[in-house]
Parts: structure tokens; C-alpha cells; sequence
């Protein structure tokens, strides 16, 4: 087996500028935030960004300029309240914006899976977001009925964070049967590339002792990153909750283009700014 560990900046290097890219994580949980601040050092641009399920993750590409499209079937900061870069570039046309149903969403990771150009969907006819998606109709060859068929994703690249791996790929989660595992999986298996990052790097003999956590296997992985609170300020269960008090400087930066700039220079363009602040405010 070939070893996948890399850092960051090596890592970032299999995003090019207008590639289409899907996240991991969901609401508040998983989020692969190191990675996400590691993007928007390297200056990428024009990016097609996808998350089921998006808040902080897509509205920080959005406020530092990354994107060109996002794609979702909820992009908000939940009980914080509204993603506001996400909104006044919207709300000004600066980028394309893209909403999926859930179901439709899901659809195209598992067209994606399974190998398959769509899948059929009975539901959905008579909505905008149909219409807006642009999906066929097609009909069945046995029922006749008349269905919806959802293109498969095809990203270039995947992203997602987990709480640890071996050095040759082989990735676990703490709950595999927790529900929205099994999207982060499926997103996982959506894109000609997949990039982990890890809240540890464990031993392949600690692997095979937990076989039943394995979610993702080696030769499905390219890259690995160790990247201890790779979810800050997200969360990560059961190492870290949420940090709140950043989560809310966040929401209050991101209210005005001007001290979003200044937000990230803070935290995301100063040379370890965020493990700084991490170690300011004792998280690690």
C-alpha cells in the first residue's frame, strides 16, 4: 500500500482554479475547515462549491472571493442566523447560485456512486428548483410514468474531515452509523479525487483493531492531512463542540465586506494566526 500522508499546502496543490469541489460535513459537525483556510491562502479562484448542507464552509469561500457557483440544499449558519457573505453576493449577482431539494441532492451523489449519468426520481415536478436545475424527464419503459432524472455529480475533487486515519488512507469515524455519515461517505465517492483530513493519524494495527469504524478505504484516498482541530470552529464529536464565542466574531465580521477582509487576515492569511488563537483561548 503506498503511504498518503501530505501537508496542507502539498494537498491544496490538487485544486486548480474553476474546479468543481464537494465538502463534508453537515451544519455544525465535520466541517473541514483547516483545509478550507489552507484554499483560500493559495489564492484559488472560480470554484464550483458543493455541500448538502453548507454554512460557515461555503460562505468563508464566498467572502474571500474563491467561488464562482455554490451548490446546496441549505446554505445558513443555522440558529446564528443567515450566511451573510452567502446573501450579499447573492443578493448582488456575484455568484451563481445553485439549490437542490435533499432528495435531488442525494440523488446525484448516488448517480455519482453507482457509476450511473442519473437517477429517476418521481417527485419534484412543479418546482422552481426543478426548473432552475435544468433536470430532464424521462419515461419509464415498463410504468410509463413520467420521472425526473438527476444528473450524477462529477467533482474533480472531494474534501471531507474525520477523526482519524492511517498514513496509507484507511479512514474511521467515531459512530459509522450515525446518519449523516453516510452522506459524507457518498460525497467522499463523488469525485476523481478525495482529500482527508484527520484529527489523528493512527497505526494501520489500531485500524484493523476498530475494523468496524473504517468508513473509507485506502485505494480511495489520495491524500491524508493530520490537522489536530481541522474542524475549528466547527466541531467534532466527541473531542470538541462548536466554538461559539469565534463562531459569533465570525457572524459579526462577515455582516460588511470590510471587516470579513480583516477577519481573515486575522485568521487565515498571518502565518499560523489560527493555531494562535487556538492556543490563545486554550482549545489546544
Amino acid at each position: 500500500m503506498k503511504e498518503r500522508l501530505m501537508e496542507l499546502e502539498e494537498a491544496v496543490e490538487f485544486v486548480e482554479d474553476g474546479f468543481s469541489i464537494g465538502f463534508g460535513g453537515f451544519m455544525f459537525f465535520r466541517r473541514p475547515m483547516a483545509f478550507i483556510r489552507a484554499l483560500i491562502k493559495s489564492g484559488k479562484k472560480n470554484l464550483d462549491a458543493y455541500s448538502i448542507n453548507a454554512n460557515i464552509d461555503l460562505d468563508m469561500l464566498i467572502g474571500a472571493g474563491c467561488t464562482r457557483s455554490v451548490n446546496y440544499a441549505y446554505l445558513g449558519m443555522g440558529q446564528l442566523g443567515l450566511a451573510l457573505n452567502f446573501r450579499r453576493a447573492a443578493e448582488n449577482a456575484l455568484i451563481e447560485v445553485h439549490e437542490y431539494n435533499i432528495l435531488g441532492f442525494a440523488s446525484a451523489l448516488r448517480a455519482a456512486n453507482m457509476g450511473l449519468p442519473f437517477l429517476p426520481l418521481r417527485g419534484g415536478f412543479g418546482s422552481d428548483i426543478v426548473k432552475d436545475l435544468g433536470f430532464k424527464t424521462i419515461t419509464c419503459p415498463y410504468t410509463r410514468q413520467k420521472l425526473l432524472a438527476v444528473p450524477a455529480f462529477n467533482f474533480d475533487v472531494c474534501v471531507i474531515h474525520a477523526i482519524q486515519a492511517d498514513c496509507y488512507g484507511n479512514v474511521q469515524a467515531y459512530s459509522p452509523t450515525e446518519s449523516t455519515i453516510d452522506y459524507e461517505v457518498a460525497l467522499a465517492r463523488a469525485g476523481k479525487r478525495l482529500i482527508v483530513t484527520v484529527e489523528k493519524v493512527v497505526s494501520p494495527e489500531e485500524i484493523r483493531k476498530n475494523y468496524d469504524k473504517t468508513i473509507l478505504f485506502n485505494y480511495e484516498v489520495d491524500a491524508v492531512i493530520e490537522t489536530s482541530h481541522g474542524a475549528h470552529p466547527m466541531s467534532i464529536y466527541p473531542l470538541y463542540d462548536p466554538d461559539v464565542a469565534h463562531l459569533m466574531e465570525y457572524m459579526s465580521c462577515s455582516n460588511d465586506p470590510k471587516t470579513f477582509e480583516k477577519y481573515l487576515t486575522k485568521y487565515v492569511y498571518e502565518p499560523n494566526s489560527h493555531n494562535e488563537y487556538l492556543k490563545l483561548v486554550g482549545v489546544c
